[in-house]
């Protein structure tokens, strides 16, 4: 079943809840009540009234990172009873990463992360997790900051570049049950580059050129694979592969009953310009 999501998107922080109490660079997780949806726990609490919590995020935030989920549900043939080619979930999931790649680079020089510490936490947290599975072991060296500075860096060892610039910020990692160890896990002496990282022409992590780089070199497969080339294009991301995107007519030729999978209320709900959701 469809149903269609509101578009508002706040940016105040909110709480978020943990059930694991932990410490966190000093700081140790508040004990906290059952959850019962906010009624008495910190759910969606305004993080304003409660620094020293440990999770906090914004509501724009929240609703982004739900959202993925459902976008990549309407870039799911199965969902709706539709057959079009063997890769087009994998390809669609692919497709809505690279729209959040796109949001960053959007984004990058004008954004102000209000919960920077819980945010570094979870990339050092993803390192050393990627680490048991055998990720992040090797990588080239490449260079950090300007060329003229002659800095090399090795990306498997990001976190502890991360945790460089918690050092060097004197920014509180929280959030993690087990940062601590973490911490330990990713300690290593790394030396940043001296252009500062927030300045608009810095790109000191080559961030630009990698992007450059992969797109040139993935463009948009998808949209060749799944039959419409006039959407096929050296871009990466869109929403070629969002079925919401078809036309009837598409839709109705993948269908396994050969009739649009969308009745007259989502059609005239994507006429609109409004979000579906699985239901």
């Amino acid at each position: 079943m469809m149903r269609t999501m509101g578009g508002r998107t706040p940016t105040e922080l909110r709480m978020t809840a943990s059930t694991r109490s932990s410490s966190s660079m000093g700081r140790t997780n508040p004990a906290k009540p059952r959850h019962d949806g906010g009624k008495k726990c910190l759910c969606d609490k305004p993080a304003a009234e409660h620094m020293d919590h440990p999770w906090k995020i914004t509501r724009a935030g929240r609703n982004k990172f739900c959202n993925q989920r459902n976008l990549c549900d309407l870039r799911n043939p199965g969902c709706f009873s539709m057959y079009t080619f063997n890769d087009h979930v994998g390809y669609g999931v692919l497709e809505v990463l690279q729209n959040l790649m796109l949001d960053y680079e959007e984004a990058a020089e004008s954004s102000e992360i209000l919960n920077i510490g819980t945010v570094m936490a979870l990339f050092i947290m993803y390192a050393v997790d990627a680490r048991e599975y055998g990720l992040l072991e090797e990588s080239k060296a490449e260079s950090l900051g300007p060329a003229m500075d002659k800095k090399k860096w090795h990306p498997h060892e990001f976190a502890s570049y991360i945790l460089a610039y918690v050092r060097k910020y004197d920014i509180e990692l929280m959030g993690p049950s087990k940062i601590a160890q973490y911490i330990k896990d990713v300690e290593a002496d790394v030396a940043l580059s001296d252009t500062a990282p927030n300045t608009a022409s810095a790109d000191v992590w080559g961030f630009a050129k990698a992007l450059k780089a992969y797109t040139t070199r993935e463009g948009n497969p998808g949209a060749y694979m799944a039959g419409r080339r006039e959407h096929h294009n050296s871009k990466i991301g869109g929403d070629s592969l969002d079925l919401t995107t078809w036309t009837s007519a598409e839709r109705k030729a993948k269908s396994f009953k050969r009739k649009d999978p969308f009745g007259k209320a989502e059609i005239d709900a994507i006429k609109r310009g409004d979000v579906l959701s699985m239901g």
